[in-house]
């Protein structure tokens, strides 16, 4: 099982590679996480991408993909979150073979609702949502409101991502793997259809 998640932010990306991580027994990269991996280990790659960071510049695509093909590169079955996410990294992840591409589609007023709502350990990294996931009431006082989690960030995000992400997704549609799910489903519904597109292999 070789899958990509693509989708927005507020698409729920990271709760759905959880579900299949525990469900199918894979390996789950979030290439992002593994960028700040990379940084806080002060890797040759890290200190490369820590200067466009620092410069307030986009990561060029290459360095995702380099990331990306050296972690899976020996593994059989994986789910890799929220890549490719511009026609430069499909370029670079060529070589890269995928059994599908799934397409978490959300509309821009769901994503608001559930990022805004979100709010961040910072000593475990696990997300609550106050009113989706309420958070233990001996955890609510360390909780934080990530700034990039405020509505006029998440409108921005959201636009930003969708117009450098269609081409993506309609790349993907042309070659015959692209598989959409409605995102703004319940978890049960999402899971379902996950699992429907995993099982039929089509």
């Amino acid at each position: 099982m070789k899958i990509v998640l693509i989708g927005p932010p507020g698409a729920g990306k990271g709760t759905v590679s959880s579900y299949l991580k525990e469900k199918y027994n894979v390996f789950h990269l979030s290439p992002g996480d593994l960028l700040r991996q990379e940084i806080s280990s002060g890797t040759i790659l890290g200190q490369a991408v820590k200067k466009y960071l620092d410069s307030g510049e986009l990561i060029p695509g290459h360095f995702v993909a380099s990331a990306v093909r050296m972690v899976i590169k020996d593994k059989d079955n994986y789910i890799i979150d929220g890549f490719p996410r511009s026609m430069e990294q499909v370029k670079d992840s060529i070589d890269l073979y995928f059994d599908h591409v799934i397409f978490m589609e959300v509309n821009e007023d769901c994503a608001i609702q559930r990022l805004s709502g979100r709010r961040v350990d910072p000593i475990t990294g696990k997300s609550y949502h106050i009113t989706n996931l309420p958070a233990p009431e001996e955890v609510k006082p360390r909780l934080i409101h990530r700034e990039d989690d405020k509505p006029e960030h998440i409108k921005n995000r959201f636009q930003v991502y969708m117009k450098q992400t269609m081409p993506v997704i309609k790349h993907y549609e042309k070659v015959g793997l692209l598989r959409s799910v409605n995102a703004e489903a319940s978890l049960e519904k999402i899971y379902e259809q996950l699992d429907n597109i995993i099982t039929s292999g089509e």
